[in-house]
């Protein structure tokens, strides 16, 4: 009996376009020859830093 194989790759993203690239573009493509892929998204010191519109230090006090 054959057993197939296939590869599995998770992508980092920074945000929701580039998620949607990968799940919705890379994705299909990519299975056709047995890679299997996931965006997987990271909280960017960007985004921790402006928290709900206010600016904060790392330490978190604004």
């Amino acid at each position: 009996m054959s057993r197939s194989s296939f590869v599995r790759v998770n992508i980092v993203v920074e945000g929701h376009t580039e998620e949607e690239f990968v799940g919705g573009l890379l994705a299909p493509h990519l299975a056709g020859f047995n890679v299997y892929v996931t965006a997987r998204r990271v909280l960017t010191s960007r985004q921790s830093v402006f928290e709900k519109g206010v600016s904060r230090d790392q330490d978190g006090e604004a």
